[in-house]
């Protein structure tokens, strides 16, 4: 890269590093120069999923990690189509609901959950986190009644997981 391009670049990280100190959840780069540099880590993705028993709810973190609900997706090939999301929108991480009983215990969806987490770390090589989606469908009902949208009720769910995702870990 140039001159101009390596100060563009450090000119970047220095706009990026001051802007952490209001906006902790945005990520730095450690390597200005390299492939991964600035640019691309301002467009690094956490995707979430809320998996039901025949489609998957899906929401995805903007540039500074802001969630957005997608469209649904099918069950089917599951994995193909997590993988074309991943390569899409640069997704870094993928947290996956779990849905525990309202006692905090794992019944047999939540170990279904954890086995898909598994599966995505195993098949697509991407870190998984869980995260508790208790309610996570009922506070989505709520809103899309609330403010009379007609949207996918699981991508609202996985919304409202990364956004739960998002506050535990803005520290």
């Amino acid at each position: 890269m140039g001159y101009w391009g390596n100060g563009i670049l450090l000119l970047l990280q220095s706009i990026i590093c001051n802007l952490k100190s209001w906006c902790p959840c945005l990520p730095v780069p450690t390597d200005p120069y390299g492939q991964a540099g600035v640019v691309k880590s301002l467009f690094m993705r956490i995707l979430a999923i809320d998996l039901g028993i025949k489609s998957v709810g899906l929401a995805i973190s903007g540039p500074l990690e802001i969630p957005q609900p997608l469209k649904c997706i099918s069950r089917r090939d599951i994995f193909e189509k997590l993988k074309n999301i991943i390569d899409e929108y640069s997704v870094r991480l993928i947290v996956v609901g779990l849905p525990l009983m309202l006692g905090g215990k794992e019944g047999k969806m939540a170990r279904d959950a954890r086995r898909f987490a598994t599966q995505i770390e195993e098949r697509l090589g991407i870190k998984t986190k869980l995260v508790d989606e208790r309610f996570s469908t009922e506070e989505a009902n709520r809103i899309l009644q609330e403010k009379g949208i007609k949207w996918d009720e699981d991508s609202i769910s996985a919304l409202l997981i990364l956004e739960r995702y998002l506050e535990e870990h803005s520290n």
